[in-house]
């Protein structure tokens, strides 16, 4: 073998071992939770490394994985609003949360946290009896290959879906393919989404991802009209983005129950408003990028990303490696 070829070939692995994500042991944050007699507790998290990491670095996605010793029901809470809450109680989880998801929650903060609660969560165990546990948070390598294949884009621009219910905790759940609404919305002011909700009796609609629930809309059995404020939108944004292994999928599910049983309709539609929608982000800015990210203060787009090997390192070492593999040859 030629010095010629050989050099390459220990260029091309010194690449690959330079791009590859090093896992090290700072990038995993383990938090235990228990009660003696059960109940609820409550355990603060702060995110900022793995949603710095997430947002510089799109082959990244934040992993939280749920183990118990018990079944629990688990919420996340922010800034005093709810993010989501398990449907069921469960003793493991597993989502997966991408570099979108963290913008969506992060566009706008400045108006609900103060600085040292942007990347502060509160995550509430709730269990039936003594338990024990852990939340882990952790990152996960993307493979944009993989993602397409499992990724897909809806498209649908309205839609009207029935529902009938039974009397008791047990939903009647339906798939809603509302990707783009979302995205317009989310994106444009001037933009609302609306359900329309007909139905027989008092009922509630949540919209869910993963065993994971994150807004309620409740009726009287009128007719109504839900127009979905800002920090609404950015919640359906999030269950959209939201992924476990179960469900890679760009979609949203409807769950409706009722007290008594019922039956009616549910119609997702997108309308124009001549007056911007009232806290959007982009009523500050003259485009909604800048609105979208971490705040200023907390910028580190220059710097290397803690999860890669050092591109210095790697430059400094190739050529040392060529030199002297070449000096054996010969």
């Amino acid at each position: 073998m030629s010095s010629i070829s050989l050099s390459f070939l220990v260029l091309s692995s010194m690449y690959v071992v330079n791009c590859a994500y090093q896992e090290e042991p700072y990038h995993t944050l383990t938090v235990p939770f228990g009660t003696e007699n059960g109940g609820r507790t409550t355990e603060q998290v702060f995110m900022e490394f793995h949603c710095h990491t997430v947002l510089y670095d799109s082959n990244m996605a934040m992993k939280i994985t749920l183990n118990s010793s018990e079944e629990v029901f688990m919420a996340m809470d922010k800034c005093g609003m709810r993010i989501f809450e398990t449907t069921e109680d469960t003793d493991n989880a597993t989502l997966i949360l991408g570099k979108e998801w963290v913008e969506t929650m992060l566009t706008g903060i400045d108006k609900t946290c103060d600085v040292i609660n942007e990347y502060a969560a509160n995550f509430t165990f709730d269990c039936k009896g003594p338990c024990n546990g852990t939340i882990t948070f952790s990152l996960l390598e993307i493979n944009p290959d993989d993602l397409k294949a499992n990724y897909e884009k809806s498209n649908s621009a309205t839609e009207a879906i029935p529902f009938e219910t039974l009397a008791g905790e047990v939903p009647a759940i339906a798939n809603a393919e509302m990707g783009v609404l979302i995205e317009a919305v989310f994106l444009n002011p001037s933009l609302r989404l609306e359900f329309d909700i007909e139905y027989s009796t008092d009922y509630i609609m949540t919209l869910r991802k993963c065993s994971l629930e994150f807004l309620k809309l409740a009726g009287d059995g009128n007719p109504k009209k839900h127009v979905l404020t800002w920090e609404e939108i950015k919640l359906i944004r999030m269950v959209k983005l939201t992924e476990c292994p179960e469900n890679r999928q760009d979609s949203v599910k409807l769950a409706m129950t009722s007290v008594h049983p019922g039956h009616g309709t549910v119609t997702f539609s997108m309308t124009r408003n001549k007056v911007n929608l009232l806290h959007h982000p982009a009523n500050d800015y003259t485009s909604m990028i800048l609105a979208r990210g971490v705040p200023k203060h907390n910028s580190t787009r220059n710097s290397v990303p803690k999860t890669k090997m050092s591109n210095r390192f790697g430059i400094l070492l190739v050529p040392l490696v060529v030199f002297f593999v070449s000096y054996f040859i010969n």
